[in-house]
């Protein structure tokens, strides 16, 4: 019986029946930051990379603005789309120094949802604030890692935590 099993298994992968998907070329997101602080979330497939996105143009920043920090939460192709979810903040007061005045010592913290084509040319970017300073923000997100097509679940944080 086992041998039939066997064979069958042989038989089904060599006829094309059931053969395993190649990976789709293998891809990852890294973060740069060039000229002016400028933050980056590059594509890189074979170590090389195909195309770059500028964080403070897709989240709008002004050209005195600029993000302070960027972290890949996670990434996944899915049905010829691909899912970048990642978290990034900028300060509130740009202006202040470090720790004075209104805010000066606080952050904007944003979770955003970013969707590529087979191009990698914006399908659709999703920011979602979940940390404020000037608005008195401050809520919780969840995503699946192993699902970012999902998206983020944003909540209230709970009192006393």
């Amino acid at each position: 019986m086992m041998l039939i099993a066997v064979f069958l298994l042989f038989f089904v992968f060599s006829a094309g029946i059931a053969k395993p998907q190649p990976q789709d070329q293998q891809w990852e997101v890294s973060v740069s930051v060039k000229k002016k602080q400028k933050h980056y979330l590059n594509i890189l497939k074979s170590d090389q990379v195909v195309k770059s996105f500028s964080v403070d143009k897709l989240s709008q920043m002004d050209e005195f603005d600029h993000i302070d920090d960027v972290k890949i939460l996670t990434h996944k192709k899915v049905n010829g789309v691909y899912y970048i979810l990642f978290w990034y903040e900028y300060r509130s007061n740009p202006s202040a120094k470090p720790g004075r005045g209104f805010c000066g010592a606080g952050y904007e913290e944003f979770v955003a949802s970013l969707q590529l084509n087979n191009d990698f040319n914006v399908l659709k970017f999703k920011p979602e604030q979940v940390s404020s300073c000037i608005k008195s923000l401050d809520k919780v997100y969840k995503y699946n890692k192993h699902h970012p097509e999902y998206g983020f679940r944003i909540t209230d944080r709970p009192p006393g935590s």
